[in-house]
């Protein structure tokens, strides 16, 4: 199989020249459970709509060192998250047990860059219909391979997907902000990988 050579982020119907795709900061609706909304993510395309959410879906356009088949393509699955900028520990150093904590793996997980190469157990729900756009349930957005005349508007070694492919787009992610300082202060970015599929 072609190996990945980038991931880039672009969206089709904008241009960069006009406004950028991605912006420093943005605001936030508090949910249940500790979810946080984004508002305006990644920008606000057409224009801005006045409730508590407003943004636009986000294409990523994958490069492989090589032209792949259709069914190299069907092992392939891209998704993205939001990864804080620097782990921080939940608790301070040697009060995880005063919290009633003994560890929080999967948290870490979640937070985690991960590496090339490294093997990942993807959850069950990305590959049912609901996994395709950001959801308060999980942490990972799975992206879609855009049509194929979409496709003709890339290089022959490059493949264009789309995350959070709906008409409003809500974009979620699970962060508690709340409990130091370091976590409140934490900043976050939007990362996509490319997973190839095994077993």
């Amino acid at each position: 199989m072609a190996r990945v050579v980038s991931c880039r982020f672009l969206r089709l119907s904008c241009s960069e020249e006009d406004h950028s795709l991605f912006h420093r900061e943005y605001a936030r609706s508090n949910r249940e459970r500790g979810v946080k909304l984004l508002r305006c993510f990644p920008h606000c395309c057409p224009e801005h709509a006045r409730r508590s959410y407003c943004g636009c879906s986000v294409h990523v356009l994958v490069t492989f060192s090589s032209s792949v088949s259709a069914a190299e393509l069907d092992d392939l699955v891209v998704c993205a998250r939001f990864e804080p900028s620097r782990v921080a520990p939940r608790w301070p150093a040697g009060l995880e047990h005063i919290a009633g904590l003994t560890s929080d793996d999967s948290r870490q997980e979640d937070e985690r860059r991960l590496g090339v190469g490294e093997s990942v157990v993807l959850p069950a729900s990305l590959f049912s219909s609901s996994g395709r756009r950001s959801s308060m349930e999980s942490v990972w957005i799975r992206a879609d391979r855009e049509s194929d005349a979409k496709q003709k508007t890339v290089p022959e070694n490059s493949v264009l997907y789309v995350v959070n492919n709906c008409r409003f787009p809500k974009w979620y992610y699970n962060y508690d902000s709340s409990v130091t300082r370091t976590q409140r202060d934490m900043t976050h970015h939007f990362v996509a990988y490319a997973f190839r599929l095994t077993g």
